[in-house]
């Protein structure tokens, strides 16, 4: 058989079956919990790239959850991410768990940006607050999905641009609904 690498095949067989113990230095910790684990990673990633902005409110989600906190100011503090950013987060998990998932879609072309909701959401408000006969009887489910409609087409670029005809009065509102 010969010489593998210079060592006998026999020498070989008694390397194997001899135990070696080898003692490598290491911190051994516990894994963290899921709060300790979030704010780890709020924390590597405003150091590195910046979140997209529904994965970020899912798991600040889960942080309102897990510590009882709801104050904007109090998780901008731990999570270091702005009270601004945990506002346009917080709209974002106020839809329903559909949307989110639009926003959420691995297919580029059929993900639905986060700035289209947070822009959404005072036209939805505006529209609650108008009186019933203005509203032309839709949901704001039904409105969500019109206004979905017509981003999907491409009839509007952005939500700003149709807050300019919604909030001119009742009578050019439901006409525009209507379409």
């Amino acid at each position: 058989m010969g010489n593998v690498g210079g060592v006998a095949p026999r020498l070989l067989g008694q390397i194997a079956r001899t135990p070696k113990t080898v003692s490598i230095p290491a911190n051994v910790v516990d894994p963290p919990d899921p709060v300790a684990n979030i704010l780890w990673m709020f924390n590597i990633h405003n150091l590195r790239e910046q979140w997209d902005l529904m994965p970020t409110a899912l798991s600040l989600e889960v942080l309102i959850k897990e510590l009882g906190e709801s104050d904007e100011r109090r998780l901008a503090e731990l999570t270091k991410v702005s009270e601004p950013q945990i506002r346009r987060c917080k709209l974002l998990l106020s839809y329903d768990k559909k949307y989110q998932a639009m926003m959420m879609d691995p297919d580029s072309e059929k993900r639905v940006k986060a700035n289209f909701f947070i822009e959404l959401h005072p036209v939805l408000d505006l529209y609650m607050a108008l009186p019933k006969d203005c509203r032309t009887g839709k949901t704001r489910d039904e409105l969500i999905k019109h206004f979905l409609d017509l981003y999907r087409s491409g009839r509007i670029p952005g939500i700003i641009l149709e807050k300019c005809w919604f909030i001119h009065g009742c009578g050019s509102t439901s006409t525009k609904l209507n379409n």
